[in-house]
């Protein structure tokens, strides 16, 4: 029975007509497998499907090497190629059984010594709100598409690209919002050939700039994968953005463990390291890399992500004289409040402080401050006088209106026991915020990571982000608190100050880490919950439902938490473990997190360059 398609015209096309041009797509008839409403495309390339003129990359075992790729018995290509110090590889790889491999994920043409490959793409593309989104009890890789859903809203994608997508429905979940353009490989590429014309089968540049790419559970089925990482590449000279993942050999295998990968499809892995340096030597643009999580059962983190930028991305600008300011709010903050400040100033931010008549000096040491420099400003609120509630709304709108008299391009609503980071590592918070300003967006999101009090061990004005080692996952609420300043009116105070509102906002899809230290011991917990902030709440903004954070605290027994109930922090580990977590806030839920954190801590290790 032949499915129907439509053009780019609008005209309906039977199936069973062999092939009828479309700006050089080819259609042909369904198979098994394939959806009925998508269009079939077949690309006969050296390696993977063409989107232009390529060359066969390096496959000997040399080569290999000094790029760091692993030298597997498969590391030295296909038949044909020269032969590697580890022997002649046989092909196609080996299953478990003795039997060959199925030709269904790379096909060798015995005349041309290639691997061939077929495009599925559905064009026009497909609605995801068409689409079943099965998901089964084991789910692989369950945050990717979730990301990547993250990644399209931020970046105004219309389209998602997914490069191997199986029977697509993992893409499909991405959103009704996208649409989606499936480029993947079929077990009848040779009855294909036979039946229709070839012909290459590129995704067309104006789809491509409204695109995220992602290519998930396919480099490790390459031998050689230089052709499939070129079309990436020329894909990412147009795409926002693009995702790659793939098996992290020393997570999934013993690192000294030798022969050729457990899983029979899969004929080479990559540690991380080997992973970024084989994109970084092809000509990507690695934003970031780290680890997510293999499946949806026992959270483990044991395949590899890299976040891959747009390669005419600029993250440099020519303005000199960029500012930045954070308004930092205190009451009764005397043992943080000076170092909080040095860390912002040594981020490069500017400081000025609205004081809410503390009275435990903190306002004396923010005076000492300013007379150094340090502070740009300073001022106690409410002008009048101290009152009996902190009128936290009326100290928001004070915040929003300091920003209209302020000399800045950029402001941070701060509080005194946090600690803010840019994502990049080695970035400034200031030069963070110019990567931002220059990619166009104008505000910025937050993950926040709690870091609670185990002792009592900690001295006031103390470097207390080196004392306070273990952390949670905070709420995954959006925290858009820093932006930047286009002369407009904000609004905080309508959210109560966790997100800032302005005409025009665009929020940058990458959060920054928000570092928080709200306990510092048991005696500061009790003066801090049960003396200067439940009593000060205004009855009205608790009926509003703010100021609710301290309620289970405050019935606590102890305000100190239990090391074993938390996860020790070290930055480059948090940084390559909790990668999606931490740009994107995906992966964090009530109880799930703690579980995550351990599954992900325990079975990655510790942070090392696995190059071998």
């Amino acid at each position: 029975m032949s499915s129907t398609g439509t053009s780019r015209s609008g005209t309906k096309t039977s199936s069973a007509i062999p092939r009828t041009s479309c700006r050089g797509f080819v259609r042909s008839s369904t198979s098994p497998g394939t959806r009925s409403c998508s269009t079939i495309t077949s690309a006969r390339r050296s390696d993977w499907p063409s989107c232009g003129a390529i060359a066969r990359g390096p496959t000997d075992a040399s080569c290999v090497r000094r790029i760091g790729w692993p030298c597997s018995p498969w590391s030295s290509g296909p038949p044909g190629s020269t032969a590697s110090s580890v022997g002649e590889p046989r092909w196609p790889p080996p299953t478990g059984n003795g039997s060959r491999a199925s030709p269904a994920r790379c096909c060798m043409n015995s005349a041309t010594r290639s691997i061939h490959r077929e495009v599925r793409v559905v064009d026009p593309p497909m609605r995801t709100d068409r689409l079943a989104c099965r998901i089964s009890s084991r789910w692989m890789m369950p945050d990717v598409y979730s990301f990547a859903r993250h990644l399209a809203r931020g970046f105004d994608c219309r389209y998602v690209v997914a490069v191997e997508c199986g029977n697509g429905d993992k893409p499909a979940t991405c959103s009704p919002r996208f649409s989606i353009t499936r480029i993947d490989a079929d077990a009848h590429l040779d009855e294909r050939r036979r039946r229709h014309a070839v012909g290459t089968c590129p995704v067309p540049d104006e789809i491509l700039r409204e695109s995220i790419v992602i290519c998930v559970d396919v480099i490790e089925h390459l031998v050689d994968p230089m052709c499939l990482l070129h079309d990436l590449r020329r894909m990412l000279d147009h795409a926002r953005v693009g995702l790659l993942s793939t098996p992290e050999r020393h997570l999934v295998r013993a690192i000294d463990e030798p022969g050729s990968p457990a899983n029979p499809p899969h004929v080479r892995r990559w540690n991380l390291a080997e992973l970024t340096r084989l994109l970084e030597h092809s000509g990507f643009q690695i934003e970031f890399a780290g680890l997510t999580g293999d499946n949806s059962q026992d959270l483990s983190k044991q395949t590899s992500l890299v976040v891959l930028r747009n390669h005419w991305t600029s993250t440099s600008a020519s303005r000199r004289n960029f500012r930045v300011t954070a308004i930092m709010t205190a009451y009764n903050e005397s043992d943080i409040i000076e170092p909080s400040i040095r860390k912002l100033v040594n981020a490069g931010v500017e400081v000025y402080v609205i004081d809410n008549w503390s009275t435990d000096g903190t306002y004396e040491i923010v005076k000492r401050l300013e007379s150094g420099g340090m502070v740009c400003g300073v001022e106690r609120w409410p002008t009048e006088g101290p009152a009996r509630y902190d009128r936290f709304e009326q100290k928001l709108r004070r915040v929003g209106a300091l920003t209209s008299t302020l000399d800045s391009d950029w402001f941070i609503h701060h509080d005194v026991d946090e600690v803010r980071s840019a994502p990049w590592k080695g970035v400034s918070l200031k030069d963070g915020l110019k990567r931002v300003d220059i990619q166009g967006f104008n505000a910025v999101d937050h993950t926040v990571v709690a870091f609670p009090a185990v002792d009592n061990g900690y001295a006031p004005g103390a470097d207390f982000e080196q004392h306070f080692r273990h952390f949670k996952f905070g709420r995954p609420n959006p925290q858009v608190k820093a932006w930047k300043n286009l002369g407009r009116p904000v609004d905080l105070a309508e959210t109560g100050g966790h997100l800032v509102n302005f005409e025009g906002r665009r929020v940058y899809p990458y959060k920054f880490l928000l570092k928080h230290y709200p306990i510092r011991s048991e005696s500061h917990g009790a003066r801090k919950i049960l003396r200067d902030r439940l009593p000060r709440y205004e009855p009205e903004e608790r009926a509003k439902g703010w100021h609710t954070h301290y309620d289970d605290l405050a019935k606590s027994p102890t305000f100190l938490h239990k090391v074993e109930d938390l996860q020790p922090y070290d930055t480059d580990r948090f940084a390559r473990d909790y990668l999606v977590e931490r740009l994107s806030g995906v992966g964090i839920s009530g109880d799930q997190t703690r579980w995550l954190c351990a599954a992900g801590v325990d079975r990655a290790g510790p942070v090392r360059d696995n190059a071998r």
